[in-house]
């Protein structure tokens, strides 16, 4: 289990998540890093009911978690 996000990740993470709100029209007042804190200790139907943060610890997760974000945005939700 991660205990701490890479600052390399997290900043990729945030970065994105901020990208996403921009792109939907709708960022004033967003704080992408409050939601995103929020989110990954959460428990994520399309991830089993786990929480996200517990796959940050390798590429192949990280990939998991970027595309399970970007499948929100485009309604694809898995």
């Amino acid at each position: 289990m991660v205990e701490r996000v890479s600052d390399e990740v997290w900043d990729r993470l945030v970065n994105l998540v901020q990208r996403m709100v921009n792109d939907s029209g709708e960022p004033e007042g967003f704080d992408a890093k409050r939601w995103l804190c929020t989110w990954l200790q959460e428990e994520v139907p399309s991830l089993g009911w786990r929480k996200p943060v517990i796959y940050l610890d390798s590429t192949d997760g990280e990939e998991l978690v970027i595309t399970t974000l970007m499948s929100m945005q485009s309604g694809a939700y898995r």
